[in-house]
């Protein structure tokens, strides 16, 4: 699925279908308008001409905004997370040139801002580590309503490290910020896969967690509620929901 970037695209590759129909039929409708004014525009006020014009860009948006083509959501509304006021979330290297606010952590944090007040970037350190790009995300987020905290790994492919760090947030800053496990919620999208399989283990039975779709093109990112049924000695409890 191709997303329609801009007006221009739009503009200048239409597409086929109906939305190349209207396209078509809207240029020429704007066409007749032009005609129109300038045929006016000796007779008319200023005002009036200005009016005409305003008419003409107003149409053009409105052909461009019914007819582009919206990303595909995955995660039904039911799936997704209520917003939590603490978000610990593993931060990747992410794509060359890529804007971090629209990595998986940017959009974990997009989803519960309204309601944040407590965030832990996870990063990897080293040469070719995610610590720059947890860095820029602090800085996009500087000012807002909630703390954001950065802490590092040595090593992204242990778990145990993962595991450790996870886990100390947990039991330690959790409270000293004033909040309770099941106020904070885990995202393991980004980093390594052995820092997802580190936060997954420490998060264990109770502590909630989510996932976060997308980042592909035409596919819209969204975070998804991990509910998950360990299964020990025959007894059922549901992780992230503490039963």
């Amino acid at each position: 699925m191709k997303r329609q970037g801009s007006l221009a695209d739009f503009l200048v590759r239409p597409g086929g279908g109906w939305r190349g129909l209207i396209t078509l039929l809207g240029i020429g409708v704007v066409g007749n308008l032009v005609a129109t004014v300038v045929t006016l525009a000796t007779g008319t006020s200023v005002w009036m001409l200005l009016l005409w014009m305003v008419s003409i860009v107003v149409l053009l948006v409105g052909i461009w905004a019914v007819s582009r083509p919206q990303d595909l959501v995955l995660v039904p509304k039911d799936q997704r997370p209520d917003q939590y006021p603490g978000l610990i979330v593993l931060v990747g290297t992410g794509r060359p040139g890529e804007d971090p606010l629209t990595q998986s952590a940017g959009v974990a944090i997009s989803h519960h801002q309204s309601a944040l007040k407590t965030c832990w970037l996870i990063a990897s350190a080293g040469e070719r580590g995610s610590l720059p790009v947890a860095q820029d995300l602090q800085r996009a987020y500087d000012g807002e309503n909630f703390e954001t905290r950065i802490r590092t790994m040595a090593d992204a492919f242990d778990v145990q490290e993962s595991y450790d760090l996870v886990e100390r947030i947990y039991s330690e800053e959790v409270p000293e910020a004033g909040l309770r496990e099941e106020q904070v919620i885990a995202d393991f999208t980004g980093g390594t896969k052995p820092m997802s399989a580190g936060m997954i283990l420490a998060c264990g039975e109770t502590r909630p967690m989510q996932y976060t779709y997308g980042r592909k093109d035409g596919i819209a990112s969204v975070p998804r509620r991990v509910d998950v049924e360990i299964r020990t000695g025959g007894s059922e409890r549901k992780a992230g929901t503490g039963s």
